[in-house]
């Protein structure tokens, strides 16, 4: 588990922007105070990263966050000179994606996927990668969220309960033209949960977004 921070100039929504001088970064946990550092590696390593770096941007800076059993309060701390531009998040609880089990197979004519999660709250997001293939071997793929189906929604004091609607996601792959286009066979589904929170960030900055996220992934199968 890590923080990450970057910085940018202008309208270049790369991390354009190194700390230097009397700057300086820190990341403030209940266990206390920390600092940032951009990572590192062998001379190779170190040197592909500054050519990406003009290309593409500067990495952006990380600190380690020793894991906690419940929601975390955080602070990005930027210090220059005297003053100190803070902003406030806090990272969502941990959770495990209770049901459906990885490598769990469903039948291929399943259109809604039941979820239950060991967290106090629904997914922010949810995120599939889809591979399937029809009954004639055409091959259809991609990446779709998925919508929690209307209703479906139930808490306990142990986790909640939902459905995704996983039809859907599928009807709208687009599949190859080898062969004539048939019914959809089998397909193999990563599903990813991101429990989500926004935080405050420091009004000083021109622009800026400070989140905190827990993602959880299983696989399964339709079969």
């Amino acid at each position: 588990m890590q923080a990450q921070a970057g910085f940018s100039t202008g309208s270049d929504l790369r991390f354009n922007v190194e700390i230097d001088g009397g700057d300086s970064l820190r990341l403030v946990t209940p266990k206390g105070s920390q600092g940032f550092h951009i990572p590192g590696g062998d001379i190779t390593t170190l040197l592909g990263d500054a050519l990406i770096t003009l290309i593409t941007g500067a990495k952006p800076y990380v600190s380690k966050i020793d894991p906690s059993s419940g929601v975390t309060p955080l602070r990005f701390e930027f210090v220059r000179g005297t003053t100190t531009e803070v902003s406030t998040v806090e990272l969502p609880a941990p959770f495990d994606i209770l049901s459906p089990a990885s490598r769990t197979t469903l039948p291929i004519t399943q259109r809604t996927l039941p979820i239950r999660l060991s967290a106090a709250e629904v997914g922010s997001s949810h995120y599939a990668s889809i591979d399937c293939t029809d009954v004639n071997g055409n091959k259809g793929s991609g990446s779709p969220g998925l919508g929690v189906v209307s209703g479906s929604l139930a808490s306990d004091t142990s986790g909640v309960s939902y459905s995704l609607d996983l039809g859907k996601a599928i009807d709208g792959l687009s599949f190859s033209s080898t062969y004539p286009r048939g019914a959809v066979a089998r397909c193999d589904v990563k599903l990813q949960v991101v429990v989500q929170r926004v935080g405050q960030a420091d009004p000083a900055f021109a622009s800026a977004e400070v989140y905190a996220k827990q993602a959880r992934s299983v696989s399964i199968a339709l079969r």
